[in-house]
């Protein structure tokens, strides 16, 4: 994870670096917001489509 529950984001911002088959994606936030909750954890697997973290946009 590279924010934390209560971090204020912007939009482009990196949240999430996702690792599959030994190439990592990293995930960005798609708007200005703060980041709520997180909701894996470090270095543990996570299935497609599993939700990472909460984001509340000011939109």
């Amino acid at each position: 994870m590279l924010v934390e529950a209560g971090q204020q984001v912007k939009a482009g911002d990196p949240l999430v670096i996702v690792e599959s088959m030994k190439m990592e994606f990293t995930v960005t936030a798609p708007e200005d917001g703060e980041v709520l909750k997180l909701l894996c954890r470090e270095a543990t697997p996570v299935a497609a489509g599993q939700d990472l973290l909460i984001l509340h946009t000011t939109h």
